[in-house]
């Protein structure tokens, strides 16, 4: 190697050495912004985790409420179905009071009726299933006055 190679290799090792203690000056230097950067940078990233971890609840909630409002409408339809059967049973029980309610009516008149036949037939002189007919439908119809109309239910 000639003279002016090992200065120019001389000159180039000296320069890479210069560029090597700048930086090395720099970074003592910087030390303080390199230190600040590095925590903002792991706050940073901290701060990003956790909206991840928020992200990821909001789906789960998300999730859940879609399951909630699924199952309000299925009660909501079932409720609905259940008024309306309600009303259907309200309106079949008048019906059916409406009746029982003929039905005593009309009873009461045959029981009437009856009692008017036994009665004319006993003042006749008609006696033994007569007179035994007249004396339960009396019994009966004095039992009954005294009764009162129960409902079960």
């Amino acid at each position: 190697m000639s003279v002016t190679e090992k200065i120019e290799f001389g000159f180039r090792m000296i320069a890479g050495l210069g560029t090597i203690i700048t930086v090395i000056t720099l970074l003592i230097a910087n030390r303080k912004k390199i230190k600040a950067w590095g925590d903002g940078r792991r706050e940073r990233a901290k701060k990003l985790d956790c909206l991840l971890e928020n992200v990821t609840q909001i789906k789960t909630t998300h999730e859940a409420l879609e399951a909630l409002i699924a199952a309000t409408k299925s009660t909501s339809a079932s409720v609905q179905q259940l008024a309306e059967t309600l009303e259907e049973t309200i309106e079949h029980n008048k019906r059916q009071d409406a009746e029982i309610e003929r039905s005593r009516e009309q009873r009461r008149v045959h029981d009437i009726a009856l009692f008017a036949l036994v009665d004319v037939a006993k003042q006749n002189g008609h006696n033994g299933a007569i007179t035994q007919a007249h004396e339960e439908l009396t019994s009966y119809l004095r039992e009954e006055a005294h009764k009162p109309v129960s409902y079960t239910g």
